[in-house]
């Protein structure tokens, strides 16, 4: 049930132009999904408009860069709201919920999760090594 004062209502969707840029206690956080890949496009915010509730997105291309498409899970955007109260950075929060495997690297970089790897069969390989001996 929305409040009599849509002030305080923002629905989230990726079809508007205008950024989240910090979330606020007191205001009212539409989280929307549509499993349909992009049959639907300006839906949500279209119908947000018609009720006169304000629509942002979440700063995705601001913060991080993404392989594939920029569609999230309504849990992640959802477990993304929570974490950025609790970093009140978005960068942090993307980086805390995104799986890595969603982000597209730069030429020469390398994620954390292939640090580990590395590491561990560089490892593996020097107890190998030592038992060969």
């Amino acid at each position: 049930m929305l409040p009599e004062d849509l002030s305080k209502v923002c629905y989230l969707s990726a079809d508007t132009d205008e950024i989240l840029e910090e979330l606020k206690p007191d205001e009212i956080y539409i989280v929307g999904g549509i499993v349909d890949k992009g049959r639907y496009k300006n839906l949500c915010k279209e119908k947000a408009e018609k009720l006169g509730i304000k629509t942002k997105r979440l700063p995705i291309d601001e913060c991080i860069k993404m392989s594939g498409r920029r569609v999230l899970a309504t849990s992640h955007v959802v477990e993304l709201l929570i974490k950025w109260f609790e970093y009140k950075n978005w960068k942090l929060a993307f980086e805390a919920v995104i799986p890595s495997r969603k982000f597209r690297l730069e030429e020469g970089e390398v994620t954390s999760t292939d640090e580990d790897t590395h590491k561990a069969s560089s490892s593996d390989d020097k107890e190998k090594k030592s038992d060969a001996e």
